[in-house]
């Protein structure tokens, strides 16, 4: 996901940021914006190469800092809490602040990238009740705003948060049926609108 921001010239500190933590600013109580971007290209590398031992470590790291009263910003503990349920399938390690974070990410009705791409992300964390009612839902947010076609990056989002569904479908073995909108979906928003930027 860091490397599809930095192609679409969006700063990743400042995505991850903006939506778990409130505006961008530094903070004298938290460690520095800097580390925190530092601490998240690890955290990535790491959940690519599905390193367990890593991201415990790394987890080690981030408790560390909040012991000695210089903690990392909320969406550190996002990110890595979610790509280790991907690689694990349990939830049984989520904090309950990550729990509240995810549970603000599906209200309100002028989505965007940020949206698609945070809501994608905790899926894994999700019932599958909650994952196809939250799908809906951003697919229905993504196709009242017109604008979602002309924006490369709404659809970079909500084509990630396709994926993700897609993912948490295989693990959850759903039949054809559950993923049918999904399906419609992308062939009526995503490949159309990827094809046509692709020939412009």
């Amino acid at each position: 996901m860091v490397e599809v921001l930095k192609a679409n010239h969006i700063n990743p500190v400042q995505f991850f940021s903006r939506t778990l933590d409130g505006p961008m600013q530094e903070s004298p109580h938290k460690k520095s914006i800097l580390d925190a971007g530092f601490m998240v290209k690890k955290i990535v590398r790491s959940a690519n190469k599905r390193d367990l031992e890593k991201l415990g470590q790394l987890k080690k790291e981030i408790d560390q800092a909040e012991e000695q009263g210089k903690p990392y910003y909320i969406w550190i503990s996002y990110v890595l809490e979610l790509m280790t349920t991907w690689i694990t399938h349990s939830t049984d390690d989520i904090s309950e602040p990550v729990k509240k974070k995810i549970k603000h990410l599906y209200k309100g009705d002028n989505w965007g990238f940020i949206n698609y791409e945070y809501l994608g992300m905790a899926f894994i964390a999700l019932t599958p009740e909650q994952v196809l009612n939250f799908s809906h839902t951003a697919y229905q947010s993504y196709e009242k705003n017109s604008e979602n076609t002309l924006s490369y990056t709404n659809i970079v989002g909500i084509a990630d948060l396709t994926i993700d569904f897609l993912m948490y479908a295989y693990i959850h073995n759903f039949n054809k049926e559950l993923c049918a909108e999904t399906f419609a979906f992308f062939d009526k928003n995503i490949s159309v609108n990827c094809n046509n930027k692709l020939n412009a």
